[in-house]
């Protein structure tokens, strides 16, 4: 059983995920996508450095991985973000969301490649649930739809950037 600490962490990082398309649709009332975009990657960098600096946790990676994780972790950060944003000004957050959330499937996808990982009954229902969720929370095909080609697109490939920066980053681990 896992202690609360886990629990409360897990329960938060649900919410926060969960306050990002109202948040992203809020800010973009206030700024440009892309503009947006690079805050938002920009305070999670500045957070994460801060934490790094108090909890004084020692990696296990040597410089190449450091430098590989940088040269991976830019673009793969600024075309989910940037992509994300930018699709976002066209489509309401539930439609958003679900071509988003299309990263767990690419990441099966890319991880029989990329990783030599062969996707099990179980990743592909979790992936293929864990879609659905969101598509029925997002109550798509509920109403007609709507939204650009380019503004869907964008948001395809912002799953798929999110998803081969994943994979490449468990690549770079192994």
């Amino acid at each position: 059983m896992p202690n609360a600490r886990v629990l409360a962490s897990f329960a938060t990082i649900l919410v926060v995920w969960g306050l990002n398309y109202p948040f992203i649709q809020a800010g973009l009332s206030y700024s440009p996508p892309v503009w947006l975009a690079f805050l938002r990657a920009s305070s999670g960098l500045l957070t994460s450095l801060a934490l790094l600096l108090v909890l004084r946790t020692q990696g296990q990676i040597d410089l190449r991985q450091k430098v590989a994780a940088f040269l991976i972790g830019i673009p793969g950060t600024g075309f989910f973000f940037g992509f994300w944003t930018i699709g976002e000004t066209v489509l309401p957050a539930g439609g958003a969301s679900v071509l988003i959330y299309t990263f767990p499937v690419w990441t099966l996808i890319l991880s029989l490649p990329v990783l030599g990982d062969r996707p099990t009954p179980l990743k592909v229902g979790a992936a293929l649930l864990g879609f659905a969720g969101v598509a029925l929370v997002a109550r798509v095909g509920t109403t007609s739809p709507t939204g650009d080609l380019v503004a869907i697109t964008l948001l395809i490939v912002a799953g798929f950037a999110f998803a081969l920066d994943s994979v490449l980053f468990k690549r770079l681990r192994a």
